[in-house]
């Protein structure tokens, strides 16, 4: 009697494993992208865009220099917000004390090139930030670009 149970228990127990998984199902692929650009600088924010570069050697300390990054108009597109922070190269790359945290809101990326300037709240390369007025110490700086999801 014993025995006829335990076979009966192990049968049981093989058909409730076999009852648990009827089916498997997988969704459609799910595509991550994320933006293609890259950050140039200017002594002179000048409007012509061909005169900014990749680099910017040789800026004296509290000179007037000036950044905006270049959207490829591949990848991500919709509304982002970007957040610009000036850091220099100590041990490691650190924010400059002093130095704002500059916020541009609102920008539509539409998967065409797109050209965005360091403004608090807009786009506008006559409120871009000069950078130089907080790089006052002889050293190396960069830009630092994060982009969000508006």
């Amino acid at each position: 009697m014993a025995v006829t149970a335990i076979t009966v228990i192990a049968i049981a127990t093989v058909f409730m494993v076999y009852a648990a998984v009827l089916s498997t199902y997988y969704g459609g692929n799910v595509t991550v992208v994320s933006t293609e650009s890259a950050i140039y600088y200017s002594k002179t924010n000048s409007s012509s865009l061909a005169s900014w570069t990749a680099t910017l050697p040789n800026v004296g300390n509290g000179s007037n220099w000036y950044a905006y990054v270049n959207f490829t108009g591949a990848g991500y597109q919709g509304l982002v917000k970007i957040t610009w922070t000036l850091e220099n190269q100590t041990s490691g790359w650190n924010p400059v004390s002093g130095a704002p945290t500059i916020v541009t809101t609102n920008v539509n990326l539409d998967g065409n090139p797109k050209t965005v300037f360091a403004s608090q709240g807009s786009s506008g390369q006559t409120t871009n930030t000069n950078w130089g007025t907080y790089s006052l110490w002889a050293g190396t700086y960069h830009i630092k670009v994060v982009i969000e999801q508006a």
